[in-house]
């Protein structure tokens, strides 16, 4: 078969072709895709020539060309010297963004790294959180604990990519195609936001993934890297589990390359000879997906996605056929695509190369500019669409308010004591006013006014000020929501959790998040764009980056109602271990906290459940079904849903837009398919527990009080079987 594909294979004079059409036909072929970010190299000549600082005879270049105006974004930092150095350099670099006002920043972002002795270069990389809209960006340079001014940049300029539709990588291996873009734009007819390495490597951290929609590649491809860089590549998949979007394409007009692309992302496989000519939808957990108008609910969406929504069979309209050729009339992907669930994320295969759009392929249309619904068209038919969008998918977008703010706030705590406070004022009032005149008057000392009217007004403020700061104490506390998948047998854990923060008194180091933990405010709704929400977003936040994330000042404030939605992805081997024994499945607490419920799917569609047990206890299940044991968790998601405190109404915002919901975010949608009716069952081999504490959740403080919280864990396990069995 000839394909045209970025491996080369067989297509060297559709290459050259491209190639010398390309600056001809310009925007009119391949929509425009953007250079985000810039390069700064200082100090530099009039010229433009390099120089080396005359304080220390080094030489700074930053780099920050990525995707995405959201998520975190990778700055390399590479430092050369004018010779070898003959001791080691402590170098600090302090880089800053912002909105285009130098002399305000809205995140700064600090690292220390070393030159070694005998080395002329040393080089890092941040991972900086782009909570705003950069147009601007600095740094200072430290070298030895004494800042380098010529190798400093205050105010130098970001070159925004602008109105993007996807923000996307591609990923490829050996053989790499300088017109993979080109090929790739042609395929989605969008303008898109490329990431690029200088090398197509892949990076050592999967935060600097997280601003990206999507990762293209091929199924060898992925198995060259899941081979030559399998560190790297294990990062990659954990930005996939994280909810990421992977799409691979030329998996087989019958998909006979899908073995190749569940071993490179160790999908287990069970096909026989017999599995080979079923539906593919029947196989491993690929699903067709229905194309047109569908139900715009994420939660029905999710269910369809992982082959769980049973109720889900929608009839064939008169005249139309389920799996026709034609894109336009198609009902059903199966021709053109299918997914799976990764984790909390998706990964669609398909059967064309994303050289050639579908409608070349079948005939049916001969316009290659775009025409009757091909390509990524019928992406866009299917309930994938939704998951395309930075905010959508996060339900948040960080310069902007969140509807759900006020849902998670922390009962009875940063409210004004009103009773108390009416109480004291009418005291005062009483007091200072008939009561004190009275008394002085009686004693022929009125003019003692002058002294106890202002003495007492001082005493009954620090009065009403003390009662108020000792009610809601000095420590911090928080309210945690969080969701955790595990897979015991990857042995990696994804966990998102929305953090909902009070302090009495704010703790001068602020709060400490582990490296591999992505931090996203959520700021309170406050009609949308208007000057209070973009002062709130834009004010100034600052990382220490070392082991974990400090994040230092502007992230937690005094009295202060603050909430941030964190995603975590890692390895852990944190799970629940399940044995079968003569007297029933027995389950041994290995999550590292309490477990206030569990229900459990085994591997022969049978249903269990069980109540509160501590870390290390062994308890064994007691046989259920799956709506008695729906029932049960539905009934705690019931007792533990979000609430807005008595008296709001949406309304007050006069009508303007109030922002993103976090309701329609990934966490939310994962939560929402475990108590669905729809549903009936949760898949072969799978738990659900309730526990005390979040077993992945980082709370940033080791002495803080945990308030009204809630924590769901989902994972897959492999049962074992007694050995007196």
């Amino acid at each position: 078969m000839n394909k045209f594909c970025p491996t080369m294979r067989n297509s060297g004079r559709w290459i050259l072709m491209a190639t010398v059409l390309a600056p001809a036909l310009g925007n009119f072929w391949y929509p425009s895709y953007a250079t985000n970010g810039s390069t700064h190299v200082v100090p530099h000549l009039p010229n433009g020539k390099s120089a080396f600082s005359r304080q220390t005879g080094l030489q700074i270049s930053v780099d920050t060309t990525w995707a995405g105006d959201r998520g975190y974004r990778p700055v390399r930092v590479t430092v050369n010297a004018s010779k070898p150095v003959p001791a080691e350099v402590l170098l600090t670099i302090k880089f800053n963004a912002g909105d285009g006002n130098y002399s305000h920043h809205s995140i700064v972002v600090e690292q220390d790294f070393a030159m070694a002795a005998g080395t002329t270069s040393a080089t890092t990389t941040l991972y900086v959180p782009q909570l705003f809209d950069w147009n601007t960006l600095g740094w200072e340079l430290w070298v030895d604990g004494e800042k380098d001014e010529q190798s400093s940049m205050h105010w130098g300029g970001f070159n925004a990519s602008g109105n993007m539709d996807l923000t996307a990588m591609i990923l490829q291996g050996a053989n790499r195609n300088p017109m993979a873009t080109q090929f790739f734009d042609q395929f989605a007819g969008k303008n898109i936001d490329f990431a690029s390495t200088p090398t197509n490597e892949l990076l050592d951290d999967w935060k600097a993934y997280s601003s990206l929609d999507l990762i293209i590649s091929y199924p060898e491809d992925l198995q060259w890297f899941a081979i030559n860089s399998p560190v790297q590549f294990a990062k990659l998949l954990r930005w996939l589990r994280a909810g990421g979007n992977l799409w691979v394409f030329d998996v087989g007009y019958d998909y006979e390359n899908m073995e190749e692309l569940e071993s490179a992302l160790g999908i287990p496989t069970s096909r026989t000879s017999q599995e080979q000519a079923a539906p593919i939808s029947e196989i491993s957990g690929w699903q067709s997906l229905p194309l047109g108008d569908h139900s715009k609910d994420s939660v029905d969406d999710l269910l369809t996605l992982s082959g769980l929504n049973h109720d889900d069979d929608a009839a064939v309209l008169p005249g139309r056929v389920l799996d026709s050729d034609d894109p336009e009339t198609a009902l059903n992907s199966k021709k053109w695509f299918v997914a799976r669930p990764f984790g909390m994320g998706t990964v669609m295969a398909f059967t064309t190369p994303y050289g050639r759009p579908w409608s070349w392929r079948r005939g049916k249309n001969t316009n290659m500019y775009g025409g009757k619904s091909t390509n990524m068209d019928l992406v866009e038919r299917s309930l994938l669409a939704d998951r395309l969008d930075w905010r959508s998918r996060h339900g948040n977008d960080t310069s902007r308010g969140n509807y759900n703010f006020n849902d998670l706030l922390i009962p009875d705590v940063g409210t004004a004591p009103v009773f108390e406070f009416q109480l004291l004022i009418s005291l005062f009032v009483i007091c200072i006013g008939p009561l004190n005149y009275w008394l002085l008057r009686r004693r022929d000392q009125l003019p003692l006014l002058l002294v106890t009217v202002p003495v007492a007004a001082l005493a009954t403020t620090l009065l009403l000020f003390a009662y108020g700061f000792l009610a809601d104490g000095i420590g911090v506390i928080v309210r945690a929501r969080s969701f955790t998948w595990l897979d015991h047998q990857a042995e990696e854990a994804v966990c998102w959790s929305r953090l909902s923060y009070y302090a009495g008194i704010a703790p001068p180091k602020g709060l400490n998040m582990p490296h591999d933990t992505l931090v996203y405010p959520l700021l309170p709704s406050r009609g949308g764009y208007n000057r209070f929400s973009r002062r709130y977003a834009q004010q100034e936040r600052e990382i220490v980056s070392g082991k974990g994330q400090q994040l230092t000042r502007g992230w937690l404030g005094s009295r202060t109602p603050t909430q941030y939605l964190t995603i975590a992805a890692r390895h852990s081997t944190r799970h629940i271990q399940f044995e079968s024994t003569t007297e029933g499945l027995v389950a041994t607490n290995q999550l590292g906290v309490r477990i206030l419920q569990l229900v459990v799917q085994d591997h022969n569609e049978s249903f269990f459940l069980g109540e509160a047990f501590d870390q290390r206890d062994s308890l064994t299940l007691t046989p259920t079904t799956h709506l008695k044991a729906m029932l049960k968790l539905r009934k705690r998601l019931s007792d533990n849903e979000p609430q807005f405190p008595p008296g709001y109404e949406s309304s007050s915002s006069g009508g303007r837009d109030l922002g993103f919901r976090l309701t329609d975010s990934l966490m939310e949608t994962q939560l929402g398919i475990i108590t669905s009716p729809v549903a009936k069952e949760w898949g072969n081999g799978t738990y659900i527990a309730i526990t005390e504490q979040g077993p992945e959740v980082s709370l940033g403080l080791e002495k803080i009080t945990e308030s009204n919280s809630f924590h769901i864990v989902r994972g897959t396990f492999v049962e074992e079987t007694s050995s007196s069995d």
